[in-house]
């Protein structure tokens, strides 16, 4: 897996304790102007700093709409696209099941939840905007998978 960026968030104070994922969230291989991004898309969207802390559900809140945690960190990988690290800050009965789901291997998957504005007349998605980031057991682009599981929070990451 290619490392972030040189500039790295400051590392969190020890007694930190949350439980950490990395993975693809969006690969970038759209064209201009369809319903899926490009990579210059998702470099602006991180540069906007508008993933960070952003709500992360369980398939979409299909099921429930309770966040089982916050992106706290997104770059993209030229070759890959937007990688995300992702926050289980509290590992209540819904989301430490769901991360117990993820490190046996039965969700592995991730996708954005967006909403998109289409030009009536060009049909052209004109705009885009990241609600939520899920979980979800098939994403829709095969190559959006969580990576990287931390399960004994930030000393594992920052030792």
């Amino acid at each position: 897996m290619p490392s972030p960026p040189a500039t790295s968030p400051p590392a969190p104070p020890a007694s930190d304790k949350r439980c950490f994922i990395i993975g693809t969230a969006d690969p970038g291989t759209a064209r201009p102007g369809t319903m899926f991004f490009t990579k210059r898309e998702l470099h602006d969207l991180v540069d906007s700093g508008k993933l960070l802390s952003i709500l992360v559900w369980f398939e979409h809140g299909d099921q429930w709409k309770d966040c089982v945690g916050r992106v706290v960190y997104a770059w993209v990988d030229e070759r890959h696209g937007l990688k995300v690290v992702i926050a289980f800050d509290n590992l209540d009965l819904a989301s430490g099941a769901i991360f117990e789901w993820i490190k046996s291997g039965v969700f592995r998957g991730l996708s954005l939840g967006y909403t998109a504005t289409v030009d009536k007349k060009t049909y052209e998605v004109t705009q885009k905007r990241v609600d939520e980031v899920s979980i979800v057991q098939t994403p829709f682009h095969p190559t959006c998978r969580i990576d990287t599981i931390v399960p004994d929070g930030v000393r594992a990451v920052w030792g």
